[in-house]
């Protein structure tokens, strides 16, 4: 008898129509199952097993410590109803006394489906839904069927295209020898969907596998401005195939807007713990510090995540357990080895790497004011007041530039 009431199946023969040795050809120096026989072994409570007709994919299950189940050749076609390979699976196993509650069918084909959304199809079985269907499914587009007349024939909107992926509860799939027509499914995530179907992507999943993880600890308000923010999204938009989390401080989060506007995601902590968890549970490579001076208490609990870790603007005594850090708008006579100083590591946004440097004109026109994206003083109201009492710069056009933080009236 088994312990463990789930089993999970993964399908992989030993050819496919598209790409030879598909499931064992190398990404990133680890065959392509690896990667999905890796996440499934984060699930305690299954056991795995690969359906296969490959002595290579064997040799592998056992390297990487999961069975295997010998799959007939009769079954190795590209027409083979999945049913037909699963029941011959369960078959085998139910001969040598192993019986599970429920399966999940899985292919190496997706590398980037989560552990999560893998325990989901398991959670989302019982008693009156007994087969649940992996699917993408796209609300935007209309597609237009067109006949062999080339004439439009209908219209088809919310397409849903099932996925080789499904679990259901093993006894009555054995009583009916097939999958229930289940309205049942986990919609998957838009990165889970990546399927390597070419040589090309192959390259195109090698890039995604050895994307790095960056998160950026960053703060905007009232009385620090919005600098912290433009100056962050200068820094990480110059990346392009890392991924990102923005993390800010909940009272500490104005310019949180424009971080969703650039489509990164963004998440609010209240207390240090929450700060932690968040690292934690991101698991990032490189943590960014923008948050003016860090404190020695702080830093010191970031080293022991190990992570590579770069501040910006930052006098603190925290400082010196960074890796890297860049103050462009200080100077000093001593600096710490990892320290860089001075105007030519400032952030140079796009708007100004766009445009060319404007001649000098020997008479002035016009004047454009602004003091940052908050202005909570209200400098500019100063200003201009002090431009209209003394009837200076007559006969020029004057600007003003407000942020977007600025609310006095």
């Amino acid at each position: 008898m088994n312990k463990k009431k789930n089993l999970i199946i993964i399908l992989a023969r030993k050819g496919t129509k598209n790409i030879t040795r598909q499931n064992i050809r190398l990404v990133n120096g680890k065959p392509l199952i690896y990667y999905i026989i890796r996440k499934c072994q984060a699930i305690s409570s299954a056991n795995i097993f690969i359906s296969t007709d490959s002595e290579e994919i064997k040799e592998l299950a056992i390297l990487y410590g999961v069975n295997w189940l010998d799959r007939p050749k009769k079954l190795t076609k590209d027409n083979t109803p999945i049913e037909k390979i699963v029941h011959n699976s369960l078959i085998q196993l139910e001969k040598e006394n192993i019986n599970y509650k429920k399966c999940l069918v899985l292919n190496p084909h997706y590398p980037l489906i989560q552990t999560e959304t893998i325990n989901k199809f398991f959670s989302k079985l019982n008693n009156k839904i007994d087969t649940v269907y992996g699917f993408e499914k796209d609300n935007e587009i209309e597609y237009n069927e067109i006949d062999k007349k080339l004439k439009l024939k209908s219209i088809r909107k919310n397409i849903v295209e099932k996925w080789k992926i499904v679990s259901f509860n093993c006894k009555p799939f054995l009583l009916k020898r097939k999958f229930s027509n289940s309205k049942y499914g986990i919609e998957l995530k838009k990165e889970e969907k990546f399927s390597p179907e070419s040589y090309h992507d192959f390259g195109n999943l090698e890039n995604i596998l050895g994307r790095k993880k960056i998160l950026a600890r960053v703060d905007g308000s009232k009385s620090i401005g919005l600098g912290h923010i433009y100056n962050m999204l200068t820094i990480l938009n110059q990346f392009r195939n890392e991924e990102i989390l923005i993390l800010m401080d909940k009272e500490k989060s104005l310019g949180k807007e424009k971080f969703k506007e650039n489509l990164y995601n963004v998440k609010l902590f209240k207390n240090k713990k929450e700060v932690f968890s968040e690292i934690k549970k991101f698991k990032p490579n490189i943590i960014f510090n923008d948050i003016l001076n860090t404190n020695q208490k702080y830093m010191k609990e970031l080293k022991k995540e190990e992570k590579f870790l770069v501040n910006f603007e930052d006098l603190g005594e925290g400082r010196k357990y960074a890796d890297l850090i860049f103050n462009p708008i200080f100077s000093t006579k001593s600096k710490l080895l990892n320290e860089n100083y001075g105007s030519e590591f400032a952030c140079v946004r796009d708007e100004f790497r766009i445009f060319e440097r404007s001649k000098i004109r020997k008479k002035i026109k016009k004047i454009s004011i602004t003091l940052g994206g908050v202005d909570d003083d209200n400098y500019t109201h100063k200003i201009i007041q002090i431009i209209y009492e003394n009837k200076i710069l007559k006969d020029i056009t004057i600007n003003i530039i407000l942020g977007f933080g600025f609310n006095i009236k």
